[in-house]
This record gives structure tokens, sequence and C-alpha cells, in this order.
């Protein structure tokens, strides 16, 4: 589908996932139409795409509530800039990737200024927010691209437009190496269990996460023996994070991996994770993994006394035990989350075959919900038949 000449889309994305999810959908738009411009907000992979990213926050991706105050100057000059873009280069449409926060805030402004929105994984509010929640995405949102099944009849029954695309990992995740080569690649025997360690891809899990996991890893390589840890490198700018925490000099069993973290999910018998996206991409690929989190004690306290019931309510952190209602990927948040808590249940996944295939089995069931391969396809379909509707309404308007 031809747009029309010149045809400018601002995209917003904040974090390292958004920016991938974000650099997916423009390669997919610039497949179906190739005169299309992008600009705006994000990392290295939209760069790489050649999108004029004019605004980068990915390095200072934060949750919690005490966590973000120290990249409150640099955020605010990012949404000063994001704003002031709006106005400048008048983009046709404005996409919004995650970041819940200041995206709500830079849709509001777009749709001051009459600029067409698309919400892409837009927020959680169908999984523990509120009907006004999602009232208020829906005011400053045009169209949501749902990536959850469960996501579009919550905005559907208030009365959004809506387009169930599926979430992208279906796509992104297929095609991964199979245990045997990567074995060959990166010359582990079958005799070896492969453990892999995700060291996460904020600052705050480097410091209160990365270092339980890895010690826990470590535990397992020290019980076991026949253990070669792979920590991967999620981005250059965490390498030296990643390796101060690592003993010196460094063994041959651990091994820094830098390659494609969906070739060590497939090739892993058992991952170290925090929660987050990571928890989904094992889920679609039926890779137990042993996830933990845990926020700042003062943060964390903060949340409980502004959030009360609200928090109460979340009875999961990972994606998958939230989609099917139940434990089945093995979760430590907080206080539960410790060396020895996550070194005995990895431990046991790896010794009790039984066990680690029911959770693989488990796991497994988690696809069904997250529809089918070639999101991305039908996503860029979607965002360029809306485009079109609303040319032509403006046009006839």
């Amino acid at each position: 589908m031809k747009t029309e000449d010149n045809t400018k889309i601002l995209i917003s994305a904040g974090e390292v996932s958004g920016d991938l999810h974000s650099s997916k959908l423009v390669e997919a738009l610039l497949a179906r139409d190739p005169s299309l411009k992008f600009l705006g907000m994000g990392g290295e992979k939209l760069r790489a795409l050649g999108v004029d990213v004019q605004v980068d926050v990915t390095s200072v991706s934060t949750i919690g509530f005490l966590e973000p105050i120290l990249f409150l100057p640099r955020l605010a000059w990012a949404f000063f800039k994001m704003k002031k873009l709006l106005k400048t280069a008048r983009p046709d449409l404005v996409i919004a990737v995650d970041y819940q926060g200041f995206n709500l805030a830079l849709l509001k402004e777009a749709k001051r200024l009459g600029i067409p929105t698309v919400y892409f994984v837009s927020p959680q509010e169908w999984q523990w927010g509120t009907d006004a929640g999602g009232r208020g995405v829906l005011e400053v949102t045009d169209f949501i691209l749902a990536i959850f099944r469960d996501e579009a009849l919550f905005y559907e029954r208030l009365g959004g437009a809506v387009n169930f695309v599926g979430h992208p990992l279906l796509d992104y995740t297929s095609g991964a190496m199979s245990r045997a080569e990567f074995g060959r690649v990166h010359q582990v025997s079958e005799s070896e269990r492969i453990v892999a360690l995700f060291a996460g891809s904020r600052p705050q899990e480097l410091k209160l996460v990365y270092p339980i996991l890895l010690e826990a890893a470590l535990r397992c390589q020290r019980e076991l023996g026949n253990v070669v840890i792979f920590v991967s490198v999620s981005a250059a700018s965490f390498r030296d994070a990643i390796v101060a925490g690592l003993p010196t000099p460094l063994p041959d069993w651990i091994r820094l991996y830098a390659g494609s973290s969906y070739d060590l999910m497939s090739a892993a018998d058992l991952s170290f994770a925090p929660s987050g996206t990571i928890t989904l991409e094992h889920a679609i690929m039926g890779k137990p993994s042993v996830i933990g989190y845990r926020f700042n004690k003062a943060s964390f306290f903060l949340a409980k006394l502004l959030l009360g019931k609200r928090l109460k309510r979340i009875k999961y952190l990972s994606l998958p035990n939230i989609l099917l209602d139940r434990r089945v990927m093995p979760e430590f948040f907080q206080e539960e989350f410790t060396v020895d808590n996550v070194t005995s249940c990895a431990l046991a996944l790896l010794t009790d075959s039984k066990l680690y295939q029911k959770t693989s089995d488990e796991i497994k069931s988690v696809r069904a919900l997250l529809g089918e391969e070639g999101v991305l396809s039908r996503a860029s379909e979607a965002v360029l038949a809306f485009m079109k509707t609303k040319r032509n309404n403006s046009v006839h308007g």
C-alpha cells in the first residue's frame, strides 16, 4: 500500500525492548512503502534502519517510584525535545511504543495538535489497571495495535479502535539455533549443560538482580560440575558492569555472549533472568527459566504505600504466569528473591527430568494465547490502512 510521498511518522520508544519492537515495525512498514520517512525517539536498532533518532533515553530506562528521579532532568529534556519535534516536523502520524508514562503525555500533545496517534504495546491497564485508566489511554490514542487478546477485548469494550495483531515475539523467536548447532559453534559437548544468564537491560537490574542470579548460576556450576554458563551482554554499554561481577581470571566454563539471545535461549538447558519480556520469550520457546526481581527497598515501600490494594491485585510477576493465572514459570520477588531460593529451584529443574518436562510443557501453553506468526506484517498493514482512512476522512471532511 503506497502512501503519499514525504509521509512522516514519528516514533516514540524509550526502552531497549521498545527500540526492538519499533525497529521491526518500521522495517515492515518500509517493506510495504519505502517512501515513508521516520524520526523521533529510540535507540541503536532504529538508527541502524536509517531512522532520524533525535532523542535516545534507552540507557536510562528504569522502573519503580524512586529510581526514575535520578534521570528526571534527562527525561524532562527528552520530553521537551519530542514535544518540540511534534510542532516543527508536523508528522502525519505518531506511533508510541510501550513506555507508558512518557508516551501518554506525548500522545496528549499530539492529539492537541490534531496529529493521529497509534499505540503499539499499549499501557497494561487491561492487566492490573482500571476502566478509568483504560479510557484515559483511549482519550489520547486513535488506534491500538493489541499484542494480547485480553488487551484487545478490554479496549474494545471501552469503545476503542483496536486491531489484535498478536505478539511480535512470535516473529522474532522463530528460526533459532538448535542445541546441537549451538554446541558445535560454541564448542560445548552434549554431556555439558548450558546455563544462560541474562543480566537485564536496566541499570537497577544490574545492581539489584544480576548479582543474585549470577551467584545462583555459579553455585549450580560448583554443585553439578558439567555446566557452561553463557552470560548474555545485551548492550555494549552494560558490558563493564556485567564483567565486573564475574570471577577473575575468567574460567573457561564462563563465556561472555554477544550473539542472538534467541539462539542462546533455544540451546540453554536453563536460564536465569530478571522479570520482563524475556520471560515471555522463554515461554514461547518452551524453555524453563528461573525469574527474579527486586526493587530498591525504599521504592518498594513507597509503592505499597501509594498503590495499596492495587498492588495486592498483582499475583504474579512474569508474563507467562500472569497470562495463565498460575505459577508455571518459577519466579521470586523482593524478599523471596534470594540466592538460596533461586539455586534450590534451578538445581531441581536441572536434576529432575520429570519436573523439567512438566514445567516446559506447561509454559508452552502460553504460545496459543499470543496469536500467530506474521505479527509485524499484520501490524504494518493495519497502520497503513489506518493512515489511509484518516487521510480520506480529512479530505472528505
